[in-house]
C-alpha cells in the first residue's frame, strides 16, 4: 500500500474522521465510533491536528512537508513516539502523553489529550503566592524525573546543537548590547535527558486546581543535552519563577543547577537568534533585543535589591535571622521592577 499525505486541496474533516474511525490503533480501539466527535483544531504548520472526543489528539502530516518523496514530519512523529514511549516509565509524577504512529494509506500520530490551557503571563501574574510556589515545585519535579531517565536504557537523540555552548561567538553579538556572559558559570555540564522546549505553549494548566500544572507535551525536541537547557525558556517566561524552580530542583536533585549557567544559555539563545535572522526577519531581531534590554534592567534591579538586602542583614539587631521575602510578595521589588521597565 502506497503511503499518501493530505494537501489543502484534498483534505476534509469527514475523510480524516473516517480514517481515524476505521483505524486499528490500539490507543483508539473501542474509544472511537461513528458517533465520536472529531473536529479540526488547526491546519497551519506541518500537520492537520484533530481533536477526538476531547480525549485524543491526532496529527496527519502534510504533503507539503515531503522531501525526496519522504515526509520529515512523519519521521519526526516516529521519533517522538520512540522518545515518549521510552521515557514514560520514568516520569510518573507529571502527566505526559506517549505518542503512537498509526501506519496506513494515510499515516497519522495519536496521543491522549492533556487537559488544560496555555498559561499566559497575565494568568501567571494573577496567581496567588501559594499557586506560584506549587507551580514552581511541579516544574522542578518534572525536570528532576526527566533528567534522571537512564540514558543507557532509552533511545534518545543527541541534541548537542541545542547546548548553546559557543560562548565566544555569542559574546561577539552580546558585546554590541553591552552584555557579558557570566564568568561564574560552571565549566562543562553533565548530559541528561531534557525536554528542551518548555514554554507556556507546551504545558497544560488548570487555574482552578491547587497544583495548576496538568501535564507536559510536545517532546519533538527531547534528547540528550546539558542539564541547564531545560531552564532558560522558563527564565524567559519569568525570571523569578525560574529562580524558584531551580531552588526547588536543587532540593531534590543530586546534581545541582546554577542560575548563572541558565542565564548564559538564555543570553546565548538570544544572541544566536539575532545572528541567524539578521536583516531577513527584523521582528525576531527586535524581539530578541527587547529581551536583552529587559535582562539588563533585571540585572540592574537585582544588584540594587541585593545591596538593600545586604544592608538590612548587617544592620539588624535581632538574634533571629531575617527570613528572605518571597520574590512574588515583595511589593516594593515588583514596583521597582515595573518602574525600571517603564523608564527604560
Amino acid at each position: 500500500m502506497d503511503t499518501k499525505f493530505f494537501s489543502d486541496d484534498d483534505f476534509t474533516v469527514d475523510t480524516a474522521a473516517t480514517i481515524i474511525t476505521n483505524s486499528q490503533s490500539q490507543t483508539l480501539h473501542k474509544a472511537v465510533s461513528k458517533d465520536s466527535s472529531i473536529e479540526l483544531l488547526t491546519a497551519t504548520g506541518q500537520f492537520y491536528v484533530m481533536d477526538v472526543d476531547d480525549k485524543y489528539i491526532v496529527r496527519f502530516p502534510k504533503k507539503a512537508t515531503l522531501k525526496d518523496g519522504k515526509s520529515q514530519s512523519l519521521e519526526d512523529l516516529r521519533l517522538e513516539s520512540t522518545i515518549t514511549t521510552g521515557i514514560s516509565p520514568y516520569v510518573s509524577k507529571t502527566k505526559i502523553s506517549a505518542v503512537s504512529v498509526v501506519d496506513g494509506e494515510f499515516p497519522f500520530a495519536v496521543h491522549e489529550k492533556i487537559k488544560g490551557n496555555k498559561l499566559t503571563k497575565k494568568d501567571f501574574q494573577d496567581l496567588t503566592d501559594e499557586q506560584r510556589s506549587l507551580f514552581a515545585r511541579d516544574l522542578a519535579v518534572f525536570f528532576a524525573e526527566l533528567h534522571a531517565v537512564p540514558l543507557g536504557k532509552v533511545i534518545l537523540p543527541d541534541r548537542k546543537d541545542l547546548n548553546l555552548d559557543n560562548k565566544a561567538e555569542a559574546q561577539q553579538t552580546l558585546d554590541k548590547y553591552g552584555i557579558s556572559l557570566n564568568n561564574k558559570a560552571n565549566k562543562q555540564q553533565d548530559l541528561v535527558c531534557c525536554h528542551n522546549d518548555i514554554h507556556a505553549g507546551n504545558i497544560g494548566v488548570d487555574l482552578s486546581k491547587p497544583n495548576i500544572l496538568q501535564g507536559v507535551f510536545d517532546f519533538g525536541m527531547c534528547g540528550v543535552t546539558e542539564r541547564s537547557c531545560d531552564f532558560y525558556k522558563v527564565f524567559d517566561f519569568d525570571k523569578n519563577l525560574c529562580k524558584e524552580v531551580i531552588e526547588e530542583y536543587n532540593k531534590i536533585s543530586s546534581q545541582k543547577v546554577d542560575i548563572h549557567d541558565v542565564e548564559d544559555k538564555y543570553l546565548s539563545w538570544c544572541a544566536i537568534n539575532i545572528q541567524m535572522t539578521g536583516d531577513k526577519y527584523p521582528q525576531i531581531v527586535s524581539d530578541m533585543e527587547t529581551k536583552l534590554k529587559d535582562y539588563k534592567q533585571y540585572k540592574s534591579l537585582d544588584a540594587r535589591l541585593n545591596n538593600v538586602r545586604a544592608k538590612l542583614g548587617t544592620n539588624t539587631t535581632s538574634s533571629t535571622p531575617r527570613k528572605p521575602q518571597n520574590s512574588y510578595t515583595d511589593i516594593n521589588n515588583l514596583r521597582m521592577y515595573r518602574n525600571a521597565k517603564q523608564n527604560g
